[in-house]
């Protein structure tokens, strides 16, 4: 037996039951589904898996860097909707090129905030220790994966996170654009 909530006109939302369980489609967790419908809908469709592979470079970053910075994922569908709304204000040509669109991008998405952070792991259990770093490279190992490796590190080993990411914006922008 089904039943039918009804609509409440003024809200457009369920009265007694919330159907989304408290989700929306401008949450964090949805912006994946949205990055790939835009760059579908930008014609990037063979970009997708290259753009999620970076996207999971810096996946949980942003928990860790800024109270409220918003994660890789729903940055980069703020940029790639920016770019559909100009696609459809006629403010770049429907002809396009592809590689052009993809080049610029990859800009946007290499200078996204979360790039900015870079961190490293330093073990050093006296101050008179030669300390030794562990630094993140996200060409590498993917963000969890880096936290991850505090299992295999001794106890008196630190995160350090820093603003010295934008080093590999370079190699991200060659990352991007590789076939």
């Amino acid at each position: 037996m089904t039943t039918r909530q009804r609509l409440s006109p003024r809200e457009g939302f369920a009265n007694s039951l919330d159907i989304s369980g408290g989700r929306s489609i401008h949450d964090a967790q949805h912006a994946p589904y949205l990055v790939a419908a835009s760059l579908h809908e930008l014609g990037l469709v063979d970009w997708i898996p290259r753009v999620f592979s970076f996207l999971k470079m810096y996946d949980g970053v942003a928990r860790w860097m800024e109270t409220g910075m918003p994660e890789a994922a729903f940055i980069a569908n703020l940029d790639l909707r920016e770019e559909i709304k100009r696609k459809r204000s006629g403010a770049t040509p429907p002809e396009q090129d592809p590689a052009a669109l993809r080049f610029r991008l990859a800009v946007v998405l290499t200078n996204s905030p979360v790039t900015l952070f870079g961190a490293r792991w330093k073990l050093e259990r006296r101050f008179k220790d030669v300390p030794m770093d562990i630094p993140w490279n996200p060409l590498e190992q993917p963000w969890l994966s880096f936290l991850g490796q505090h299992i295999d590190l001794p106890d008196h080993a630190t995160l350090h996170v820093n603003r010295k990411g934008r080093h590999f914006r370079q190699q991200l922008m060659a990352y991007l654009l590789e076939r």
